[in-house]
């Protein structure tokens, strides 16, 4: 998955970085490459078109297709005499001697040889802030004007490979970021007197032309931080703990494990109940409009690449309008998904690319653990809820941001009755959500029985975190654990999908599913796998005219009308289906 930073390079911006005011993220340079001709060489028309200023004659530089998902620079050795960069400088010549500054480079590397990145003032080479080194061996070197650092990382080929160099110009430090992973921090450069102004790139000097790569999105940012997310690190953890009970949540980020923001349409308190640790309390304070307490992940970051799982235990206090929201960091503008509770009972899911409808229910007094598992790199989520997968390998639809906050709160309805609970919120890598749809098979044996109840009198009372015999997560076994299991008495059937006849989509077992007059769509399946629309799509003509095929092009009207008479979609749209629909659907 890449990013795309999204800047207008007018002169009132460059004007406001040559003359250091220090507002908002300021783009010094952002290179995508997705507005240039595939197949032909490179442009150098600077950084105001978003390409170099000049490209060595020791290498090609020349516009792909591939292998990003979106057009990218390749570069290939010209030369076994020398090495040789594609120079790209900052917005009107501009040298960042203040602040901070984060360069990313988005890197694909076709085999193991000699490549470097350097970084360097403006109009000559002579100043080195960091020079890296991937070299043959696979390896990762480094050294910059100050000292030689030596190996810092390994380096692979054939996927994306990010890498991120943050400054901090003034203190003179700056820290090295391979592939998401902190690699050298808080390292002195050593120049003194110049600022960073090029970012080169190209290969090293070898004796062969075996040399080739590909480069995407080079951006250079004031105020924005690189993703340093390592396997099985978290960039975001709120359990609340630490807080005082019964008072305003703060608003320090994910630094304190607290929101950035709480909007005024809620009220956000620290609570000491219903969770068995202490937790935020969110409750509605407006008629008019929804709101949120935002958290954002460490660092300001967005994920762009890789997986991250998002987690957080909910509990409804009565049954209202509610909102979860995964957005970009800085904006809500881009919605990776929303997953609504409503006052109906129901669960309904969206994303930027779809409307996948209802996917469930939800009730009040017990623990509802959420998860969304984000594949950064094939562009799609997957969705747990109540330790069952409901929707998999859905495509969000954002392209060019990564998930950066997640949004909690209450929805707009004209009464204030709205309150829920939240806990355990966190963002890592690498980290699986627990899946358990049976969890009244206490013992594992594949059903709901006697031995179970057996295992809940054992654990008898109140009972901390994991607590897998309090059924209905209210903090304590008691009789209502065992009512749990005589509920769901006998094998423990798998869930899976299910349409129903409104054209929704649910994930409950195939009794329940019969029951709503659903059709079940196998154990295992989710509303991210199946087309409840599937009778339907076939169809390309009106619904209002006859046809020799089967369907029609409204799935809604379709739908009804196949409900009472399948032979519609079985054989042929005919007159009495156009008699149907007439009555059903009419325009």
């Amino acid at each position: 998955m890449n990013m795309r930073w999204q800047a207008s390079f007018v002169s009132a911006l460059a004007l406001i970085v040559v003359a250091g005011a220090a507002f908002g993220d300021v783009v010094y340079l952002d290179a995508t490459f997705d507005d240039k001709t595939v197949n032909a060489p490179i442009g150098t028309g600077g950084a105001a078109v978003g390409e170099p200023v000049w490209v060595s004659s020791y290498i090609d530089a020349i516009v792909r297709a591939a292998p990003f998902d979106s057009r990218c620079l390749e570069i290939s050795d010209d030369s076994s005499i020398s090495a040789g960069a594609a120079r790209f400088e900052f917005l009107d010549g501009v040298e960042v001697t203040w602040a901070t500054l984060t360069i990313n480079v988005h890197l694909w590397f076709d085999g193991l040889e000699h490549y470097a990145l350097y970084v360097r003032e403006q109009g000559t080479s002579a100043e080195s802030f960091a020079t890296l080194k991937f070299l043959p061996s696979g390896q990762v070197e480094a050294n910059d004007k100050d000292s030689y650092l030596g190996m810092i990382g390994t380096y692979t080929v054939g996927r994306p490979y990010t890498v991120s160099l943050a400054y901090d110009m003034t203190d003179g430090t700056y820290d090295i970021y391979l592939d998401g992973c902190l690699a050298v921090e808080n390292e002195t450069h050593g120049v003194v007197g110049r600022g960073i102004g090029r970012v080169a790139i190209g290969m090293g000097f070898d004796t062969d032309l075996d040399g080739r790569f590909y480069v995407d999105h080079v951006s250079v940012i004031q105020g924005v931080r690189p993703l340093g997310i390592c396997p099985g690190t978290c960039i975001l953890e709120a359990g609340f703990d630490d807080k005082v009970i019964d008072a305003p949540i703060g608003t320090g980020g994910p630094e304190e494990g607290e929101p950035v923001t709480v909007a005024p349409q809620i009220v956000a308190t620290v609570r000491g109940a219903p969770f068995e640790t202490p937790c935020l309390e969110i409750v509605d304070n407006s008629t008019s409009a929804a709101g949120t307490a935002r958290f954002e992940f460490l660092g300001r970051r967005e994920v762009t690449t890789r997986t991250i799982t998002l987690n957080a235990d909910l509990w409804f206090d009565v049954m209202d309008d509610y909102d979860v929201r995964v957005r970009e960091q800085s904006s809500s503008a881009q919605s990776f998904v929303n997953v609504g509770f409503y006052q109906s009972g129901i669960i309904q899911v969206s994303d930027a690319d779809s409307f996948l409808g209802t996917i469930g229910t939800y009730e009040t007094d017990r623990v509802y653990p959420m998860s969304l598992v984000f594949d950064m790199d094939a562009d799609t989520y997957d969705l747990y809820l109540d330790g069952c997968l409901i929707v998999q390998d859905e495509p969000h639809g954002v392209v060019g941001r990564g998930p950066g906050a997640l949004l909690i709160g209450t929805g707009h309805d004209p009464d204030l009755a709205g309150r829920l609970f939240v806990d355990n919120i966190s963002v890592c890598e690498g980290v699986q959500p627990v899946v358990d749809c049976c969890p009244a098979d206490l013992d594992g044996s594949g059903d709901a029985g006697f031995s179970d109840i057996l295992e809940i009198i054992g654990a008898w009372g109140p009972c901390g975190v994991p607590c897998p015999e309090d059924l209905n997560g209210n903090g304590s076994v008691d009789f209502a654990d065992i009512l749990a299991v005589i509920g769901a008495w006998g094998s423990c059937a798998e869930p899976g999908a299910c349409c129903l006849d409104n054209l929704s989509c649910i994930v409950v077992t195939e009794a329940a599913c019969d029951a709503q007059a659903g059709t079940f769509q196998g154990t295992g399946t989710t509303c991210g796998s199946i087309d409840c629309f599937a009778a339907c799509v076939a169809g390309s003509g009106s619904c209002f005219a006859s046809g020799p095929t089967p369907g029609c092009d409204d799935p809604y009207c379709c739908n009804l009308v196949c409900t009472l008479d399948p032979y519609c979609c079985d054989v042929m749209w005919d007159l009495t289906c156009v008699q149907e629909a007439n009555s059903l659907c009419a325009p």
